[in-house]
């Protein structure tokens, strides 16, 4: 009579090790925080540029109301989202090369390089654009 071999099924074969479910633990660990690290880099991102349309329309409206003569002192750029509006004010200053004591309207028959910037203090950012203003 033959014995027959039993198949014995060590403790070893059975499931998964610790080792192997610490390493799919921390590999999950680094997907997740990546992937919330990457939505994190991008929502700050779309802030900047946000950010950076409105000085750009900022100075544009600050060029715009010089040209016609008047100064305005801040512009307030709100931003719609799904759920609710962002407002960012932008600071205007303006200069002028002649200075003259209104860069807006220099004397009858003059011209002056007037330079807006277009500030948000909240970033600390700021944009500038220069345009030749003139009275004739």
């Amino acid at each position: 009579m033959e014995q027959k071999k039993r198949r014995v099924v060590s403790e070893k074969t059975k499931g998964f090790t610790l080792i192997e479910i610490l390493v799919t633990v921390v590999i999950l660990v680094i997907l997740i925080v990546g992937v919330f690290g990457s939505l994190n880099w991008f929502r700050f991102f779309s802030k900047d540029r946000l950010i950076t349309t409105c000085l750009v329309e900022g100075a544009s409206s600050g060029i715009m109301a010089c040209r016609g003569g008047r100064y305005i002192p801040n512009v307030i750029c709100n931003v719609t989202y799904p759920n609710y509006t962002k407002s960012y004010v932008i600071n205007i200053h303006i200069s002028c090369n002649p200075s003259y004591s209104n860069c807006c309207s220099p004397p009858l028959g003059e011209c002056t390089n007037a330079t807006v910037i277009a500030i948000h203090n909240g970033s600390g950012k700021s944009f500038s654009l220069t345009d030749t203003i003139c009275n004739f």
